[in-house]
């Protein structure tokens, strides 16, 4: 489970994509954002449940 660096590192064999060009989309900074930084991951987002994200759609990101 998250924060165990091996879900992502699953998510992204499953996917076909180096970390580098992976995007992590989570709504908790400590369980999400923070360990998908630490792994690598490319783009790393943080959704604010309250809203104002700042992107509308997918195509934004």
């Amino acid at each position: 489970m998250k924060p165990n660096p091996k879900v992502f590192q699953m998510a992204c064999d499953i996917c076909g994509v180096d970390k580098s060009n992976a995007v992590m989309i989570g709504d908790s900074y400590k369980d999400d954002y923070l360990p998908s930084k630490d792994f690598g991951i490319g783009r790393s987002y943080l959704l604010n449940r309250k809203g104002g994200d700042g992107f509308k759609s997918l195509n934004d990101i």
